[in-house]
């Protein structure tokens, strides 16, 4: 189908419906020059070229608040909601859904947008952990008997 401008910068028309283009912020970097650059989105409205406008609009302020899409989905999902949705459409990686119930003992319920740095600490430092398989504990106390005093090592 064929791509139809309409008078509105950022928006135009294929087939029956109206499209809205838009950048949100995010970056990649450039495969041939090393250089970042803004990544373009596009969305499916509608047939109504209002509904559009009024998309382009609301796109536009939530940039300007800092407010993404990406992020507003982070703040909806939790950990098992992400689990279930890779199981089914995901690769299945063996080396990712051979922790999974480790993971969901920890993240279970918790949306992505309040996983921290120090949760995935505390995961990696769980002792019941198998990817560390107690590394981290006997390294603590190797630090304790060579020195004589505990050292936290992180």
């Amino acid at each position: 189908m064929k791509r139809e401008k309409t008078k509105h910068k950022g928006i135009y028309k294929m087939g029956e419906d109206y499209y809205v283009t838009y950048y949100d912020g995010t970056t990649k970097i450039s495969k041939k020059t090393g250089a970042p650059y803004l990544v373009k989105h596009e969305k499916r409205v509608g047939p109504r070229l209002a509904n559009a406008l009024r998309e382009k609009l609301e796109r536009e302020r939530k940039v300007k608040r800092g407010n993404y899409e990406v992020l507003e989905r982070q703040e909806k999902t939790n950990f098992k909601q992400l689990v279930d949705l890779y199981r089914k459409e995901g690769e299945g990686k063996k080396y990712i859904l051979q922790f999974i119930s480790t993971y969901l003992a920890h993240f279970e319920e918790k949306k992505l947008s309040q996983i921290t740095r120090r949760d995935l600490f505390k995961l990696r430092d769980f002792e019941g952990n198998p990817k560390t398989k107690g590394r981290r504990r006997s390294h603590r106390l190797q630090c304790q008997s060579s020195t004589g005093r505990v050292k936290e090592i992180v």
